[in-house]
């Protein structure tokens, strides 16, 4: 005789654990969300009053090698490219005084910071409207409390809206991928990329500008990043819409190649 039992069926069972174990992880996590929207908050502070004017530069990076984060500004109209160091690791104040990198003006919408020269202090790369690309060369007192900073140019005739910085080809030293912008008259479907070839100790690297039939096309549009996607080790460009996949080859030449590229 058939007996009723009040037993679920072990599926039953795993479907309703699930429901409760993902209930469950969404309301912590909303949770945590809504206690932390009602915590967060942000202050304004006014680091300089009398600041480059229309500071279309901004940038961020260790500059002096403290292990804090200073601010880099680079006025259009005047002003010239500036840094303002980090306080916290010297005074303990906040920020101290504007310090002149280039008395020069036109500086346009992005600056990066990174070791150009591989001489263990950090540089910075920047470009001014109409047209030019430079890093600025940082040497330091013995010390390490006074730098006086060089011009170089990496291509005096480009223009551009964006600029990274990464090694591209594996050779331990940093590249530069600049774009310009689809606004005001110009086209921003063109990489420009610069690859560092090190001089001897000592002396400055030159820069090679890769031919276009070595870069593949890209939308036009503006905005520009650089990181490992798919975490094969080499550093991929990305741009709007889609990413190009680095391969490159170290051998006793050098290269820079791109194998696909790929909707983002």
């Amino acid at each position: 005789m058939y007996r009723r039992t009040s037993r679920k069926p072990i599926g039953f069972i795993f479907v309703l654990s699930i429901i409760f174990i993902v209930s469950s992880f969404l309301l912590f996590k909303n949770n945590i969300s809504s206690a932390l929207a009602a915590t967060l908050s942000f202050n304004s502070t006014t680091i300089d009053s009398n600041s480059p004017q229309d500071p279309w530069g901004k940038g961020v990076g260790d500059i002096n090698g403290d292990g804090w984060t200073d601010l880099l500004i680079g006025g259009y109209v005047n002003g010239g490219l500036v840094w303002y160091e980090n306080g916290k690791g010297s005074t303990g104040s906040d920020w101290l005084p504007k310090k002149t990198i280039d008395t020069a003006n036109g500086f346009s919408t992005d600056i990066e910071v990174g070791d150009i020269n591989n001489d263990g202090d950090n540089d910075v790369v920047s470009f001014r409207y109409p047209v030019g690309l430079y890093w600025y060369k940082s040497s330091w007192d013995i010390a390490h409390t006074s730098v006086s900073w060089t011009s170089k140019t990496i291509d005096a005739d480009v223009q551009l809206h964006d600029v990274e910085l990464a090694d591209l080809d594996g050779d331990g030293a940093l590249d530069v991928v600049g774009r310009n912008q689809a606004e005001f008259g110009a086209q921003g479907d063109v990489l420009y990329i610069y690859r560092q070839v090190p001089g001897p100790t000592g002396s400055d690297p030159t820069w090679i500008l890769l031919s276009p039939s070595e870069v593949p096309s890209i939308p036009n549009g503006e905005g520009l990043k650089i990181a490992d996607l798919d975490r094969d080790g080499k550093k991929d460009i990305v741009v709007n819409t889609v990413w190009l996949k680095m391969n490159y080859c170290i051998s006793a030449t050098i290269c820079i190649s791109f194998s696909t590229m790929r909707k983002a």
